[in-house]
Order: C-alpha cells, then structure tokens, then sequence
C-alpha cells in the first residue's frame, strides 16, 4: 500500500493507492490528526481482510484434509505431513506442534504416588472428599 500525503497552508489531501486504484480522502482536510486517522483506518481494514482470508484459507484447508483417505497404520506421520506441507501449510505446522508431544505416563504416576504418600496405614480412616483435597493441595501448592 502506498500513501501519498499532499500538504497544503490550509488543508491536506491523503491518497491510497491499492493494485492501481486510487482513493481521496477528503476527511484528511483536517490536518495531521485526519491524515493519521485515515491511515489508521485504512490499516485496520487491511488487517481484517487479511484475516478473513486466513480464515477462508483455514477452512479450505480443513475440508480438503478431511474429504482425504487416512494414512496406513504404519506409516509415519510426520513424514505424510513434511510430504503435504505445500498442500496443507497452516495444518502442517499445527501437526508438528501437535505431533512433537511425548506420550508418556508421568503425571498420572506422580498422582498416584502422591496420594501413596497422603493416605499412609495411619491414615487409613481418610474419606476419599479428604484425600482428594489433600492430594490437591499437595499437586498444587508443591
């Protein structure tokens, strides 16, 4: 986007031009405060479209991805997706960060060991509201 900024003794005239089109502002005649309000403006819009057709593009890409046959069970995933990243680039980069998380069982160990811990032979008698609470506490505040 070019701007083209005419100032002038009593008034200015901002013009933008997008792909050969030019448009005049003539709310720019205010001064410096309408030309940065106009630019602000126009900024903004940009934005929005270039939003939406993110938007656009993430959605043709979900619908074609799905409408795709699945992969064998074999095959590995990370490697089908470095071969469609041209096809799908915005899912490729989600599938990266989704697929880079180790699967593993630490947390799940770490609770129970801890409620291990909590309710020992004597402490037994605990209802299990109570244990909860304590193993909670003992998640969250260690």
């Amino acid at each position: 986007m070019k701007i083209r900024i005419w100032l002038q003794k009593s008034s200015a005239r901002v013009e933008f031009e997008d792909e050969g089109t030019s448009v005049s502002s003539p709310e720019a005649s205010m001064g410096l405060p309408g030309i940065l309000k106009m630019i602000t403006m126009r900024k903004q819009q940009e934005k929005e479209q270039s939003a939406d057709m993110m938007k656009q593009t993430a959605v043709l890409e979900v619908s074609t991805y799905t409408s795709m046959p699945t992969i064998p069970v074999g095959k590995d995933p990370l490697q089908w997706w470095k071969a469609n990243e041209e096809e799908f680039p915005m899912l490729a980069k989600l599938a990266r960060k989704v697929l880079c998380i180790p699967a593993n069982s630490v947390a799940s160990e770490r609770l129970f060991s801890s409620s291990g811990n909590i309710q020992t032979v004597f402490r037994f008698s605990l209802k299990s509201n109570k244990l909860n609470m304590l193993v909670f506490l003992h998640i969250n505040l260690s």
